[in-house]
């Protein structure tokens, strides 16, 4: 359950700066 979350997390992480809503 925790390398699921982990996994998913890094997805969303991953998509969030890559539309750049982010900031960075």
């Amino acid at each position: 359950k925790n390398a699921y979350a982990l996994s998913v997390l890094k997805r969303v992480e991953m998509k969030l700066d890559g539309c750049g809503i982010d900031g960075d």
